[in-house]
């Protein structure tokens, strides 16, 4: 989501600065301000339906078998970095026996359930009716490590404007007053054991606790020139986060003035649509007839998550115009999407890059020749490629990478902080155009499949309907040598490889490699090479999908050193990497797979004779990591753990100061010294 689009939301909400007067159950404007009994009297009065239960069940039951890593989550292999145990069988069962008195509350609970998974490419959303409202407190939080080396939580600049004007006409408040000020105590609980449970029970975005803390954070984003920032994952409640357990939160904070001053400020609730009455809000809670493919598709593959973050503003950023310099920075190039600074020391590049999935490759891959060609003329020797991408919906991303070339000294620092992911083979194409290696050549980590009665129909239906296109199809891939598989050779799928993995055995397929996938990275290169010998990535342990497929790629293959900046002061070894299982799939893209392969996938209540699952009754969604891959000992060791459950620390972990985590690009000097 771009900044101008969040700057309209907010502007869409100013106008109703006030709480509605109370109204019929259901009854809501489009942008005003609701309390949380007011939604939640709503949302409990949605009948329990058995037979939604019966039908919910069975698809997650069916499709959870897609799941790479249904086994190995039963025990974690590194309990004590990536600590992990969940029975997803025996919780979906439990849940079936569950009582509720409401709809919402089953739900949520299977919510609950997936984001103990720790891995944002497997989860499980409510029907969009209860999604379709922003919620949010009005204190954002940022964590940082002070002088004496105390951990704190103190109040971020980076606040909501239609929220600072909501709180000054219902409390005569001015909320800004309150950044930097320390935050002692939320709800009677010391703010750093609060914020630290929260982190480790309701953020399902990493398996490294560290990175969990850090999410729970506000999470500026690296631009100079930019005051922007996505919203922390406890402050603004996404389709992943828990309802708040109460109406409002009482803090305790510590100014800069010596005062201790408590405050208590509610939840506040903004409709992204209007609804008239209970009916209304029912037609986005059933589900909608699909349209079924009219031709085979060319399904989802290389993609993953849509974003799911909202990017919430306390300004608007400047428009950046090419030359604009300050004292330490000069901006050379940008589109929308892709910026590249000129640090003052006259040595360092640096380029930000605002997401995995550009609007246009074409234009994105011309800036990047620009700005590389710029970085030669000018005589840089040294960079910083800074990844970062917000959540609203998402995927996966990852990007770039340059090799050993023996003619000039060169050094390049990536940064992925908060990169989430987008599309695995423009991630890979940019592997493949900072590499320069021959065309065709197979360089990224091997994957693999896991087998099950359902992948085997789907697979058996692919080759049997010459569908070459889908995840199952053996014609999707090459193999380890580089060769092109034919879509007839089930055999690089089928029967398969067993592997031991969280107490289980469970067959998985040949080690593959997406055919032709970011190959046509080949086919650019800048106007003036521009290749570095040392490099560094740097992120703050989120650095997701395609993002840690690219990390990981340059640590493991090529000694690459790696910094985690910020995370919790308590954990100096932190992965710098998030949820790098490989491939995600969410739900309308698995259906219309099993459509374009000829299964009956219309909602229904589930037959013995089903194997192929049926969609769910409601709009509520779903998603699963169905792909993994490896780091490059599989090939010589069988037993080698895939990457989701590979810790991989960081070479240096540093901490952030109060200035770094509230303007993370000052981290570029920073890590300078670690060349």
């Amino acid at each position: 989501m771009k900044t101008v689009a969040v700057v309209t939301l907010i502007a869409l909400v100013l106008c109703c600065a006030v709480p509605l007067a109370s109204a019929s159950l259901c009854e809501f404007t489009e942008g005003g301000f609701y309390l949380r009994k007011d939604v939640l009297s709503c949302f409990y009065s949605v009948p329990f339906s058995e037979s939604v239960r019966i039908q919910t069940l069975d698809t997650l039951n069916k499709t959870k078998e897609l799941y790479a890593f249904v086994d190995i989550v039963h025990d974690s292999p590194d309990q004590e970095n990536l600590p992990l145990s969940v029975d997803i069988q025996a919780e979906l069962a439990r849940i079936g026996r569950k009582q509720y008195t409401n709809d919402f509350d089953f739900h949520d609970d299977l919510r609950a359930l997936y984001v103990r998974l720790g891995d944002a490419h497997t989860q499980y959303y409510a029907p969009i009716c209860y999604r379709n409202f922003l919620i949010r407190q009005p204190i954002p939080p940022t964590y940082y490590v002070d002088d004496n080396n105390n951990d704190v939580i103190a109040v971020s600049r980076y606040m909501s404007q239609d929220l600072v004007d909501y709180f000054k006409a219902t409390q005569n408040f001015d909320i800004t007053t309150l950044i930097g000020a320390e935050i002692v105590s939320i709800n009677g609980v010391k703010a750093y054991d609060y914020f630290y449970e929260y982190a480790l029970n309701n953020v399902g975005m990493s398996k490294d606790p560290s990175t969990r803390f850090h999410v729970t954070m506000t999470q500026p984003q690296p631009q100079p020139q930019m005051d922007v920032a996505a919203s922390s994952y406890w402050q603004t409640r996404t389709k992943r986060n828990p309802m708040p357990e109460s109406d409002s939160v009482r803090y305790v904070f510590h100014t800069s003035a010596g005062q201790t001053l408590t405050r208590t400020f509610e939840w506040t609730f903004v409709p992204l649509k209007s609804y008239n009455d209970q009916a209304d809000f029912m037609k986005d809670y059933w589900a909608v007839p699909a349209t079924k493919p009219s031709q085979q598709l060319p399904l989802p593959s290389a993609k993953n998550e849509p974003r799911e973050h909202v990017k919430d503003v306390l300004m608007k950023p400047k428009h950046l115009i090419e030359g604009t310099s300050s004292d330490d920075y000069t901006l050379l190039i940008n589109t929308d999407d892709v910026y590249f600074w000129a640090l003052n020391d006259g040595m360092t590049l640096v380029m930000y890059l605002d997401t995995m999935l550009p609007e246009t490759y074409l234009k994105t891959y011309y800036t990047i020749n620009k700005g590389f060609t710029l970085a030669a003329e000018m005589g840089l020797t040294r960079m910083i490629v800074r990844v970062y991408i917000y959540i609203l919906f998402t995927l996966s991303s990852s990007f770039f990478f340059v090799w050993k070339k023996k003619i000039k000294c060169y050094f390049l620092q990536i940064d992925l902080t908060n990169d989430g992911g987008g599309d695995i083979c423009f991630g890979r194409s940019l592997l493949a155009y900072l590499q320069g290696k021959d065309s065709g050549s197979v360089n990224w980590g091997p994957q693999d499949l896991p087998l099950s009665p359902l992948q085997a129909n789907l697979t058996t239906s692919a080759v049997n309907n010459d569908v070459s296109t889908t995840v199952w199809s053996p014609g999707f891939y090459r193999d380890e040598d580089g060769n092109h598989v034919a879509n007839d050779d089930i055999e690089v799928i089928m029967p398969g490889i067993p592997h031991v993995r969280g107490g289980l055995m469970r067959n998985y397929s040949s080690l593959l490699h997406i055919n032709n996938c970011g190959f046509w990275g080949y086919e650019f290169s800048p106007k003036t090479d521009f290749k570095p010998d040392d490099i560094l990535i740097l992120t703050h342990g989120f650095c997701g999908s395609t993002c840690a497929l690219f990390a990981n790629h340059a640590a493991l293959y090529d000694n690459v050193k790696t910094i985690v900046a910020g995370g919790l002061q308590s954990r100096p070894r932190q992965q710098y990497t998030s949820f790098p299982g490989l491939q995600v799939v969410d739900d309308p893209e698995l259906f219309n797979e099993f459509d374009a392969l000829g299964g009956d996938t219309s909602p229904a209540l589930p037959s013995p004779d089903d194997v192929v699952p049926r969609r769910l009754p409601t709009q509520a969604g779903f998603r699963y990591c169905i792909r993994e891959i490896y780091p490059p000992q599989i090939v010589t060791d069988s037993d080698t753990q895939p990457m989701e459950f590979n810790f991989q620390a960081a070479t240096h972990k540093i901490v952030d100061t109060l200035d770094t985590a509230e303007n993370p690009y000052k981290l570029w000097y920073q890590v300078l010294k670690y060349f």
